[in-house]
């Protein structure tokens, strides 16, 4: 790769820094395995150094108690973990839960973002490191520091979810095609405005490197200008533990088809509600996921009786409606993976899966599911039409989905991780 210098692997020192947390322990603990781990740096840790973390975990329970739980990982040594910005991240958290419209929550984690790359970047100069990698949306600040203080520490940047600025073109074009965006309720306002977007285009041309989780993903950034030779596919893993596989293929009755995921126009529910419309009386549609009650009124009441909604659902009953449903659907609009399309996969369904998300990656047409293009009401009809029509091919696409759903594992994941940092 030209234009950046090369990395001496033998005695690399990487940094990993999210204020969040998404899968950054998981790329943290690649690099740890393969001996490049210089730091691990976020805001909120489940540390035993930690004393505020001990402190909010006395004043909270239940499901919070959890998620403060789970903030800690063992693939990551404890002395390689570095904490900045703790308070402010725990106000973030906090904010999230009580602002639902995200106008504060936006400008202080925006606020937060700047504070912490700041102190990511100084600690980069301070450790000498050889790159560095950060997560779209939380780069900007660091890198702008990095660019012009240390040019010579490699930046990469991970991108958990597809460029905004990227996605804002291709929403475009898809409302030409479809005319995605003839009702604009309930959609992001960041994805529709291009000022506003304009932000995470000058991010991404800060990176030297791209890291990036699904084909989707990748043309996000193509789009707007990233040359596709600084840019690395590596998909996540997907824990099977826990996962049922199928053991019963219904071949009569109604087709029931499931949908796991926030319940919003950027997934796709106006064509899931569409298709309920249409398939009144030969498909049970089940949808998973909050985000309902967002809808206007006038959506929700052109729900059928054919449409089973449940909300958010616990891991382990929606591992039930995997076993218990015939064929998963996923119609994102756009999406940087979708782990819920690998582990119904693993659960043994086949899927009909928009190309805006893993499902062009993951999906052989006609082999273990579908894919259709985002937005394309018809060839989503016309993928149901056929299972309706070829009960008995659910089963065998479902064990063929089964095994293309292995290789979407955090080994071959770790593994790509190290072959990418050889490679810089």
């Amino acid at each position: 790769m030209k234009g950046v210098r090369l990395l001496e692997t033998t005695h690399l020192k990487l940094i990993v820094a999210h204020p969040g947390k998404q899968h950054s322990y998981q790329m943290a603990g690649a690099l740890e395995q393969a001996g490049y781990l210089s730091k691990y740096v976020t805001t909120v840790y489940d540390s035993d150094n930690s004393i505020l973390m001990r402190i909010v975990k006395r004043l909270i329970g239940g499901q919070d108690r959890r998620r403060a739980n789970s903030r800690s990982t063992n693939l990551i040594p404890q002395n390689k973990v570095k904490q900045f910005c703790e308070f402010r991240g725990l106000l973030v958290l906090a904010i999230l839960r009580i602002d639902k419209k995200r106008r504060i929550y936006n400008w202080y984690s925006d606020h937060v973002a700047r504070k912490f790359g700041k102190k990511v970047a100084m600690l980069a100069i301070k450790e000498n490191a050889d790159a560095i990698i950060c997560y779209d949306t939380s780069a900007k600040y660091c890198f702008e520091i990095l660019k012009e203080k240390a040019p010579h520490i490699t930046r990469v940047l991970d991108n958990a979810a597809m460029n905004r600025y990227g996605l804002f073109m291709l929403y475009q074009e898809m409302n030409r095609k479809y005319g995605i965006l003839r009702d604009k309720t309930g959609f992001k306002s960041y994805l529709l405005n291009e000022k506003e977007c304009h932000k995470y285009k000058e991010e991404a041309y800060l990176a030297d490197y791209h890291i990036v989780a699904s084909s989707f993903s990748k043309s996000t950034l193509t789009i707007i200008g990233i040359d596709e030779t600084r840019i690395a596919l590596i998909p996540y893993g997907v824990d099977s533990d826990g996962i049922p596989q199928k053991t019963y293929y219904s071949k009569d009755g109604k087709l029931k088809i499931l949908y796991a995921g926030e319940v919003s126009p950027q997934k796709g529910i106006y064509n899931l509600i569409e298709m309920a419309r249409i398939f009144r009386n030969e498909v049970e549609f089940h949808v998973v996921g909050s985000g309902m009650e967002k809808l206007t009124l006038e959506i929700q009441n052109e729900i059928n009786e054919n449409m089973v909604v449940h909300g958010y659902l616990l891991q382990e009953d929606l591992f039930k409606l995997y076993s218990d449903c015939d064929v998963f659907v996923f119609p994102s609009l756009g999406d940087g993976f979708g782990f819920v399309v690998i582990e119904a996969m693993l659960a043994g369904l086949p899927v009909i899966c928009s190309t805006n998300s893993v499902g062009a990656d993951a999906i052989i047409d006609g082999n273990n599911g579908f894919v259709f293009d985002a937005g394309d009401s018809k060839a989503l009809k016309e993928r149901i039409d056929y299972f309706l029509a070829n009960r008995s091919q659910i089963e065998i696409m479902g064990r063929n989905a089964i095994q293309q759903a292995k290789s979407f594992s955090w080994d071959n994941y770790g593994r790509k991780i190290d072959a990418f940092v050889r490679e810089l």
